[in-house]
């Protein structure tokens, strides 16, 4: 299992970091600009969004398709055109292969597009959906979560979706529209900023932010959702400014402004039972030494190892550091 988080760049502590410069080295020339997300799709394709307008000195304007070989896709750069007009925060890869791209951005090659879209694996915008999205999203979008049924989960600063109210986290249809029974689910939200979401096996909601209610349940800056968008009230964990991710095993890796959770020592990363507790094992004090601002996972052959990931400056892309 490999555990990634960012944050802002340091050097290495000398409690067994390594930073990998393998990536950026394949990569030439790297970004141009900020790097802020990511996602690989099922055949091993890497897609990169930021703020960028060029990757390895290909047009890129915010969303980039990079090979397993760290080849960049000119074809897929030359298809979005004018690309992003502001930040990509978020992508999400789904069962079509579609890509869902969350941001702060309004317009996408020229299109309006609030926050959100929907772009094909070569590069081309859906304008059904963006017609369908309508307004789309009044504030940035920070994560984004793609489901099975193609539906997906989206979770930010917004308060509105196309002109309708929903705090911090909503579910999108296939065909553009918002799920409302999903939002009324989740009554009156989240009364802060929603970071990060992850969905585990069983179809559990995990968010992570700076919120510390969900539609007026206490959720000190990690949430636990149903499938159908009802606040878990059985959940209780409770950290400073939370990204999580689901590992492998049901577990959750939070990372964000704390140094301790319930008392235990973490160094700003954390292992946390399904149940929100901590795992005394993995969340040993270790860490970066400052705010971590992304987490991640995704499976290695080797077991029991797991990584955390650090962001670099604006021309490079997040570097891993590990610990076993």
């Amino acid at each position: 299992m490999t555990l990634l988080a960012a944050g802002p760049a340091q050097a290495a502590p000398s409690s067994g970091f390594f930073l990998d410069e393998v990536f950026q080295a394949e990569m030439g020339v790297g970004f141009n600009e900020g790097v802020q997300a990511q996602a690989v799709a099922g055949d091993g394709t890497i897609f990169v969004g930021g703020r960028f307008t060029t990757a390895d000195g290909v047009q890129s304007a915010g969303l980039a398709r990079v090979s397993e070989d760290r080849a960049v896709d000119p074809v897929f750069g030359s298809a979005l055109g004018a690309g992003y007009n502001n930040f990509v925060r978020s992508i999400a890869v789904r069962p079509d292969g579609s890509l869902v791209v969350g941001g702060q951005y309004t317009t996408v090659s020229g299109t309006p597009a609030n926050r959100i879209s929907i772009v094909s694996q070569t590069g081309v915008v859906d304008q059904v959906f963006a017609q369908a999205a309508g307004a789309g999203f009044n504030n940035t979008v920070n994560s984004v979560v793609a489901l099975g049924d193609g539906s997906f989960l989206a979770g930010g600063y917004f308060t509105e979706f196309n002109g309708t109210g929903v705090n911090g986290v909503a579910r999108i249809l296939p065909d553009g529209q918002l799920d409302a029974t999903f939002a009324a689910n989740l009554g009156d939200g989240f009364n802060g900023v929603v970071r990060s979401i992850d969905v585990d096996a069983e179809g559990n909601i995990f968010v992570g932010g700076e919120f510390t209610s969900v539609n007026g349940i206490l959720a000190s800056r990690i949430a636990r959702l149903a499938t159908d968008g009802t606040p878990d009230e059985a959940f209780a964990a409770a950290i400073g400014t939370g990204f999580v991710s689901v590992l492998p095993n049901g577990d959750l890796a939070v990372g964000g402004q704390f140094s301790t959770f319930n008392g235990v020592p973490t160094g700003r990363v954390a292992v946390l039972n399904r149940d929100g507790d901590p795992d005394l094992n993995s969340s040993r004090g270790w860490g970066p030494e400052r705010i971590v601002s992304f987490v991640s996972c995704s499976a290695r052959k080797t077991e029991g190892s797991w990584s955390a990931e650090r962001s670099t400056p604006s021309t490079e892309h997040r570097r891993p550091v590990s610990r076993g």
